[in-house]
């Protein structure tokens, strides 16, 4: 049964997801599963923004906008550079803009760079002055494979952020002695394995597609 808790925490809602595990964990503290898949989550930094500008308005006051981060419950900590240098923080907001009175005057505006913050946890930066560069999807975490009560195993991973989920397809493969077996592909983050053979549960890896290029693979045994 708490396997089973387990795959459905994984399988809904991001935000929700941590919540369901701990609530697993509160019935079944010594469960191995729950806590890995927990640590997982919670290692994870949140997206960065995929872009940032800033341009002066009316007033010489300048404006940066950005794009918000995928992550659920994040804030936004925002640079800016100095002349010599260095950064100086202009805030933290909830929103994905933000109004600089203090930059210094001049007809271009300063380079800015913004990260999301999320419990305690930073992005890497984005900033208003690199050009975004086409990449693949990142790798689904917290992969994980528990059998069901029918004998089946259940898949289930985060999925990968910055990408809309409708463009996203995910293949699932199974470890057979030293090869690989496709189980399936899915554009949801979820999979019943109905061909996993009895005992011990197998490793599983989940990989993610979009726009013709694909991501590498996580691995149900962190491998």
């Amino acid at each position: 049964r708490a396997g089973d808790g387990v795959a459905k925490a994984m399988a809904g809602p991001e935000s929700l997801r941590a919540a369901a595990l701990r609530a697993v964990l509160a019935d079944c503290r010594d469960h191995a599963e729950a806590r890995r898949a927990l640590d997982a989550l919670s290692a994870e930094p949140p997206a960065p923004p995929a872009w940032v500008s800033a341009a002066r308005d009316g007033r010489g006051d300048v404006v940066v906008l950005w794009a918000p981060s995928p992550s659920d419950d994040v804030i936004y900590r925002v640079r800016r550079l100095r002349q010599d240098g260095t950064w100086q923080v202009i805030g933290r907001v909830p929103a994905s803009s933000i109004e600089d009175g203090g930059a210094p005057p001049g007809v271009e505006a300063p380079v800015y760079a913004v990260s999301a913050l999320q419990a305690g946890r930073t992005s890497i930066e984005t900033r208003s002055d690199q050009v975004p560069i086409p990449v693949g999807p990142a790798v689904p975490g917290a992969v994980l494979a528990v059998r069901a009560g029918d004998g089946t195993v259940e898949v289930a991973w985060a999925p990968v952020l910055g990408v809309a989920d409708d463009n996203v397809e995910y293949r699932v493969r199974r470890l057979e002695g030293d090869r690989w077996r496709v189980v399936g592909r899915t554009r949801g983050t979820r999979m019943q394995d109905g061909g996993a053979p009895g005992g011990v549960v197998p490793v599983y890896s989940v990989s993610a597609a979009t726009g013709g290029v694909r991501s590498a693979e996580g691995r149900s045994d962190g491998g």
